[in-house]
This record gives structure tokens, C-alpha cells and sequence, in this order.
């Protein structure tokens, strides 16, 4: 209730300092194993990492990431769509909720987060700015599949992303030569 960096926060006393976290938002069911495999080699056990969504399209209501003006293009933070200006609400890459950090440098972060913004809370996306304040290099990985991040909040959600989930194991199975007559129609279970 306090905000995404007080839950996270609350997994700290159980955090050993030499693993990494992956931090998953636990409606969001489409999340592809090789994404997250993806993301902790990108973290490598030393960088913030960050699973990022760009589909060049509108993304009201996400966190932005604003990343350098220079050619390197490195994150510097995630900015809350209620506490973004009107340029940074232009940006189409957005922070998908998804990150890995190795656990000692998360657990430094987390505990610099406060809740001076326009919600109140404890902002988890806070920890980008502060990894960039102290030299460290966060790193994104980006992609333009948003079905995989996903989240779940009403009932017609969790149907659009049943079927986006049957879509894709019925084109899997016309990949491999399965004909079926009405692809919108299929539906599998189980293995």
C-alpha cells in the first residue's frame, strides 16, 4: 500500500548480499523465461537491470525511461506518469515493472527511496536515478512485445490475455505444420 518500493523492501531481511534479485509484478502471467534470462545476463550479477517496452506507441500511465541526450543513450531514471512534464510523456519506452540487481546493491538503493512525489509512495522505478547518481551503469533491455508484461486487473484482461496466450501456442503449432481451421477458436491446456 505504501508503493512498489516498500514491497520490495520488505523481502530485504531475507535477501543474501551475494545473490540478484528478480524483481516479477506477480499479475503479469505471460512473462517469457528466456526475457528473464535475458535481463539477469544483462545484469550479470553487477548492473541494475531493467526490462523495458517500447512499441512507439502511447504510453499514458506508464513510468517513462529517460535515458541521455548523448549517444550512448544510458538510462538515467524511470519517470511516474503523474510526475512526468509534458516532454517526457512523449517518450514511448517504458519501465515494464521487471528488474534484476545483484542483492547487496538493490538493498543500498532501496533503503535511499523516499516518498516525496505526487502519489505518496515509495517509487521502486526511484532506484534507477540514485544507481545513476552513485556512477553505476543501469542497463535496459527492451522489447516491443507488451503482451509479455501484461498485467491483470479485471476480469476482461485475464480473457484478452488467455487469448493472446492460445494465439500464440496456435501459431507455434502451425509453425511446426498443424492445420487448424480457426486459429481464434483453438484452445489448449496443460502440456
Amino acid at each position: 500500500q505504501l508503493g512498489t518500493g516498500h514491497a520490495v523492501q520488505q523481502a530485504v531481511p531475507v535477501l543474501a548480499d551475494d545473490g540478484v534479485v528478480l524483481v516479477l509484478n506477480g499479475d503479469v502471467p505471460l512473462i517469457e523465461p528466456a526475457t528473464l534470462r535475458q535481463l539477469l545476463q544483462a545484469s550479470a550479477g553487477q548492473h541494475l537491470a531493467l526490462l523495458s517496452v517500447d512499441t512507439g506507441e502511447d504510453a499514458t500511465g506508464y513510468g517513462r525511461v529517460v535515458r541521455s541526450a548523448d549517444a550512448t543513450r544510458s538510462v538515467q531514471a524511470i519517470v511516474e506518469h503523474k510526475d512526468a512534464n509534458e516532454a517526457q510523456r512523449r517518450i514511448t519506452e517504458w519501465y515494464s515493472g521487471v528488474m534484476a540487481a545483484p542483492a547487496a546493491l538493490l538493498k543500498g538503493l532501496l533503503g535511499r527511496l523516499t516518498n516525496h512525489n505526487s502519489q505518496g509512495e515509495y517509487y521502486l522505478t526511484d532506484v534507477v536515478k540514485h544507481a545513476v547518481a552513485e556512477g553505476r551503469e543501469v542497463r535496459a533491455i527492451t522489447t516491443a512485445d507488451a503482451v509479455q508484461v501484461a498485467g491483470v486487473n479485471s476480469p476482461q484482461q485475464l480473457a484478452e490475455l488467455e487469448r493472446a496466450h492460445q494465439r500464440r501456442l496456435a501459431d507455434a503449432f502451425m509453425a511446426q505444420g498443424v492445420r487448424l481451421a480457426d486459429p481464434a477458436r483453438f484452445d489448449v491446456r496443460g502440456e
